[in-house]
């Protein structure tokens, strides 16, 4: 009796170092994954949603460190752009933050097109992830120019056919159905458009013929017990709408299922498992982590037999959208799931009053003494986006449809993440060992870079003698060399606004026959947010096309001419590239490019490429800025091209740049943006219905009981005051008041 008393003293004992082991190594991977990357999310609070010719855009940046749910103090640069229906950035300013916010403006002038626009800011940091990490809003402008008419028209004979469809997203308690056991799916209806729609749901077997019907769909979920291969369709129906059936997964004979409940108190995690009695211990042990941001919040363990209830009190986990993700043995996921727990709203009181022409804004704060905000006061009634339900739910998930979320309770947002929604914030176990990442450092400053090299050869003038020359009556002078790829940078620098530069360079022997050029500004993918269902792409009336005048050209003989002003260009930066489907023949693969064919077995079969008539390569053109090019003039004619010798004899692909000094040897002319300065609000002039009547981006409040007045110059009424902001405990604050 005593050995098997002994006996199993050390299988608890081992088990458990196993289990601490297994947390242990996980925690290390994480955390190493977790330190490399900077886990930030920005939010834009603009003075309105709603423009017109000559109004300003208002706004202020709030930067937070995710992991610690504070402002980001670190001083960087923020990227703010303005980007067109047609995918263009019109305005792209860059601004210096050191406390975790900033704010600047944005004039909007009578040459932008009438549309929906798309606001997007974000850090270098952000960029090593894709562009749906940036914060993304969608903004009205209206101008005198309205080319674009019938915005919401569907066109596309595929869009018309989804108008009277039923779109479904479901999920399984596991990964197939388990045959046995209850199994729990949850499942949401919607139009094309992402509006919640009520269904009428039933589920079919070909065996049990009618299993369950709902009607309407409340809870969105149903629990069933399949058996074995049996074959499952659910069916939704709801008026006006065709009916969708979509199969279900075969039941496995054996495995398990995991369910969750979200109360008040707590999460629970149900088990149940059908697993034969053979199976070891070890194998029916499971690892339940929640993580968020990069940080594990709670690390449980559950050994499950047939049926095991796990549960996790909330004050573990963090508000707003976490994920819980749940491992074997082996280190193989078998369940993931995104949970919500519902943050307490602000208690951030705000009273006003009007006196004659002053409005008193009443502030309370009662968890904190400091907060620092932004006060809009307009005439837009529209709903303006919301500081506190971006930084706890939109900015931590993507999803199909996120303008569903809005008014709905707890419960419905839980089963609305669990259906359709990622996570951004997070990895897998194989992706935390790759620490491959591309890492973007923190830019404190203005960056001019580039490469030096022979543009006759691609050979990069390595070593070569860098000096860069700040104009604009500043005549300040950098030195620098290049790398052994030819590769320059200038970092760090603060200028305001638009800057004009200078470079010039040798090579170590002291000459100036080399080609400097110039990198693209990197405004990585441009991602519309096609939830909010406003940007839309739609065709100019014939009567509404861009006339072309009439243009001179070096080679009267041209084939063909590409004009650059008249091509939407925003989906690639090699000049190269933007010839592909546009000149017959032509043909590009990397660096290589085709433009009369194969005309020769042993010989080089490439065009010969001139920039502003200066014999180059592929790798010049394709390196070029391609918003400096003007034109682009294909030759194919032998008998015109044949006045450059055996180098024309595959055709020519001749670039000529705006200003037509971008190749000089030795020296390159440019400017660029500086760091756009903090302005404070200037008294709006414009007759807008929808104008704008005080901005301030700069409150800070040190008390917890504050009034702040506000001059209305005996304006009517039907104002909508809103306050943004965060405290000094990072955690977001919001008011709107309509006041008549």
């Amino acid at each position: 009796m005593l050995k098997f008393f002994l006996s199993i003293i050390l299988l608890v004992t081992c088990f458990c170092e196993i289990s601490a082991q297994y947390f242990q190594n996980y925690e290390k991977v994480y955390r190493n994954f977790s330190d490399s990357i900077s886990w930030q999310k920005i939010y834009l609070h603009t003075d309105k949603n709603n423009y017109s010719s000559n109004e300003t855009i208002w706004h202020k940046a709030y930067l937070f460190d995710s992991k610690n749910n504070y402002l980001d103090s670190t001083k960087q640069i923020i990227y703010i752009e303005l980007i067109s229906p047609e995918e263009k950035i019109v305005y792209a300013k860059q601004y210096l933050c050191g406390n975790g916010t900033t704010y600047g403006k944005i004039f909007i002038p009578d040459s932008l097109l009438s549309g929906k626009y798309q606001l997007r800011a974000f850090t270098e940091n952000m960029k090593n992830f894709s562009s749906l990490f940036y914060f993304c809003k969608t903004i009205s402008i209206e101008t005198k120019n309205k080319l674009y008419k019938n915005e919401y028209r569907i066109k596309d004979k595929s869009q018309k056919k989804k108008q009277n469809q039923i779109f479904c997203d479901m999920s399984y308690s596991s990964q197939n159905l388990v045959a046995g056991i209850d199994n729990k799916i949850i499942f949401n209806c919607f139009d094309y458009m992402g509006n919640q729609l009520d269904c009428n749901a039933r589920i079919i077997s070909n065996k049990r013929k009618h299993l369950y019907e709902l009607y309407p769909i409340n809870d969105n979920f149903v629990e069933l017990k399949p058996i074995e291969n049996e074959k499952l369709k659910i069916v939704f129906t709801s008026n006006n709408y065709k009916k969708r059936r979509i199969k279900l997964n075969k039941a496995e004979n054996s495995g398990i299922s995991i369910n969750t409940n979200q109360q008040k108190e707590s999460l629970t995690i149900n088990f149940i498992s059908n697993y034969p009695k053979t199976k070891d211990t070890l194998s029916r042990t499971y690892y339940i982590i929640v993580e968020k941001n990069g940080k594990i919040y709670s690390k449980k363990e559950a050994e499950v037999f047939e049926k095991e209830q796990l549960s996790i009190d909330n004050k573990e986990l963090p508000k707003g959208i976490s994920r819980l993700v749940i491992f074997n043995k082996n280190y193989e996921k078998i369940f993931e799931q995104q949970i919500y727990i519902e943050p307490k709203k602000p208690d951030f009181i705000v009273e006003t009053s009007r006196i004659n022409d002053t409005l008193n804004v009443h502030i309370k704060i009662t968890k904190s003494n400091f907060a620092n905000i932004s006060i809009s006061l307009t005439k837009d009634t529209s709903k303006n986006t919301n500081i506190f339900d971006y930084y706890y739910f939109f900015s931590g998930i993507i999803s199909t449809s996120l303008n569903r979320f809005i008014n709905t309770n707890t419960e419905q947002k839980q089963n609305l993440i669990i259906t359709e929604t990622k996570f951004k914030y997070s990895a897998d176990y194989e992706d935390l060992l790759n620490t491959n990442y591309k890492k973007h450092k923190e830019k404190t400053g203005v960056t001019i870079s580039g490469r030096v090299s022979n543009i006759l050869e691609k050979v990069p003038a390595k070593n070569a003698s860098l000096s860069l020359t700040i104009l604009n009556s500043y005549n300040d002078v950098f030195y620098t060399t290049t790398d052994e790829n030819g590769f320059f940078k200038f970092e760090n620098l603060i200028y305001p606004d638009s800057i004009e530069f200078l470079i010039e360079a040798q090579t170590q022997q002291g000459k100036k026959h080399v080609v400097i050029f110039l990198d693209n500004y990197d405004t990585s993918d441009i991602y519309f947010n096609e939830n909010q269902n406003e940007i839309k792409k739609f065709k100019l009336k014939k009567s509404q096309e861009k006339k072309v005048k009439k243009r001179t050209t070096i080679h009267s003989n041209a084939d063909q001419i590409i004009y650059f002003d008249e091509i939407n260009t925003a989906s690639t930066s090699n000049p190269l590239e933007v010839l592909q489907g546009r000149v017959p023949g032509y043909d590009t693969q990397g660096e290589s490019s085709l433009l009369r064919g194969f005309t020769s077995i042993t010989q080089s079969n490439e065009p010969l490429y001139l920039i502003d008539d200066i014999p180059t390569n592929a790798s010049a053109v394709s390196n070029l800025n391609i918003d400096d090019i003007d034109r682009i003039e294909i030759i194919k004619n032998a008998s015109y091209s044949a006045i450059y010798g055996q180098r024309g004899s595959n055709g020519i692909i001749a670039v000529y740049t705006k200003q037509g000094y971008n190749i000089i040897w030795g020296k390159i002319y440019s400017k660029t943006a500086g760091i756009s300065q903090k302005i404070f609000f200037e008294k709006d002039t414009t007759k807008s219905l929808n104008k704008t009547v005080f901005w301030n981006p700069e409150i800070k409040i040190n008390t917890k009981d504050t009034i702040i007045k506000i001059p209305l110059n005996k304006i009517d009424s039907n104002f909508v005051l809103n306050i943004q902001g965060v405290d000094n405990y990072g955690f977001p604050l919001f008011s709107t008041n309509y006041i008549k």
